[in-house]
């Protein structure tokens, strides 16, 4: 993980239906928070994402600069044009 995230530019993860069953998405969380990456993370959430859990691991009342994304009535075509626009709103550090 640590080499993916010094080579993108843009991380992305879908939470939809994400829960306290879903223990390696939370250790995956806990990882972009401790590398610093949330300020380039998308994550992607519906009304079934236990928003309380994942404030918790983001430790923070901004989603820990992540950009949150909600999918409503889960549709798939709604949730992907979702993220495309979000790409446009993450800004991309130059690479090295």
């Amino acid at each position: 993980m640590d080499q993916l995230l010094t080579r993108c530019d843009v991380v992305v993860m879908d939470l939809r239906s994400f829960g306290a069953e879903n223990q390696g998405s939370a250790h995956e969380l806990e990882l972009l928070t401790s590398r610093g990456a949330l300020s380039r993370t998308v994550l992607l959430v519906d009304h079934r994402t236990d928003l309380v859990l994942l404030h918790s691991i983001l430790g923070s009342g901004d989603h820990g600069g992540a950009t949150l994304l909600e999918a409503k009535n889960g549709d798939l075509d709604e949730a992907l044009s979702a993220l495309a626009a979000a790409s446009a709103m993450i800004p991309t550090a130059p690479r090295k």
